[in-house]
């Protein structure tokens, strides 16, 4: 079986409106190559974004056109600033920093300024996704991996008890009763008090 082709919203709604007219696929095709025609205002507009589209890429679209209209199609997701995405040469996620408009696709940006073609994104993430790439960016900036607690850290508890066994902090922390954690690192030493 043949994959379907993705669409963007645009295009697939200007087809869908074509053949709510009782255009066939014949004849939106022959109208996207034949060029001109005397065609209601309303319909212009559908054929001017699928002919927009099928010439995209030196025309390289118009295969998928055909294809499109043949085994079918499905609707692309789209993604805007602040998407948190799933990339297919990473094994984290990203969100989109900004878009903008490259050698005829959209590139994006994800928080660390890495540019990458929008294609390489498979889907969004899921909220669970999320949360762990957010608190893995948290630890990340200590120098940590997610739960990787130290000789010296002063957590909280759910109850606002202060806690400082690095093996009690981590099993609070798995079970979700830890509130937050002061790490050893960031202890501000002023030398007072030692015996020197």
């Amino acid at each position: 079986m043949t994959e379907k082709v993705k669409l963007s919203k645009q295009v697939a709604e200007a087809i869908e409106k074509l053949r709510n007219a009782d255009y066939t696929d014949f004849g939106i095709v022959s109208v996207i190559a034949g060029g001109a025609q005397i065609l209601p205002q309303n319909l212009a507009k559908c054929f001017v974004v699928i002919r927009k589209w099928t010439y995209q890429e030196n025309g390289a679209c118009a295969d998928k056109l055909l294809d499109a209209l043949r085994t079918g199609y499905e609707i692309e997701d789209e993604y805007k600033v602040g998407d948190w995405v799933i990339w297919d040469d990473r094994s984290g996620i990203a969100m989109i920093n900004s878009l903008h408009l490259r050698e005829k696709d959209k590139w994006v940006s994800d928080v660390y300024d890495c540019w990458e073609d929008k294609n390489k994104i498979i889907r969004h993430a899921t909220t669970e996704e999320i949360k762990a790439e957010k608190e893995r960016r948290k630890w990340a900036k200590i120098g940590r991996k997610p739960g990787e607690f130290r000789d010296g850290d002063l957590g909280i508890s759910e109850h606002g008890n202060y806690i400082d066994t690095p093996s009690i902090l981590k099993a609070r922390y798995e079970l979700g009763q830890l509130r937050g954690f002061y790490p050893a690192e960031s202890l501000i030493s002023f030398g007072g008090g030692k015996d020197d």
